[in-house]
């Protein structure tokens, strides 16, 4: 499965996409943040461990792929990048759930690309937009997905 679209954040708040999306308990969250720092006074009683084996990105301001498994937050990476607010950027998520890779694109650039440990790999799920507290901009939004016989 994949899928593409150009966003731009009018504001500096957090946004991004979710995928493998089964329900709130459930799911891979992509996010980026310029000044809204990342669960900073949240409740850490969805965090794996309480925090301490989170990945060791439980709070701060970049760029965070977290699944969400069972209701239980691990943050598999993060990065330092950051959104031009105002600009349009390009993104691409590829997700293979039978290999646990991710990998995502941002402005035709390899951002990210990780195989999920074997505990944290979700298998099925939609995807979406990931909004919080900002006001964002989307167009072209392209979704793919490989079919195991021709249609």
């Amino acid at each position: 499965m994949s899928f593409l679209l150009i966003k731009k954040n009018r504001d500096n708040d957090d946004s991004g996409f979710v995928f493998r999306f089964k329900d709130k308990n459930n799911f891979i969250r992509f996010h980026h943040t310029i000044q809204n720092v990342y669960n900073n006074g949240g409740n850490k009683k969805h965090w794996i461990n309480g925090g301490k084996d989170n990945g060791n990105c439980v709070s701060g301001t970049g760029s965070y792929l977290v699944v969400r498994k069972a209701g239980k937050e691990y943050c598999a990476k993060k990065t330092n990048w950051k959104y031009s607010q105002n600009k349009y950027h390009k993104f691409r998520i590829s997700s293979t759930p039978s290999n646990r890779k991710v990998k995502i694109w941002i402005d035709n650039k390899v951002h990210m690309d990780i195989t999920l440990p074997t505990q944290y790999n979700l298998k099925t799920g939609t995807y979406g937009i990931f909004v919080a507290w900002s006001q964002i901009d989307f167009k072209n939004v392209v979704f793919k997905y490989q079919a195991s016989k021709p249609l």
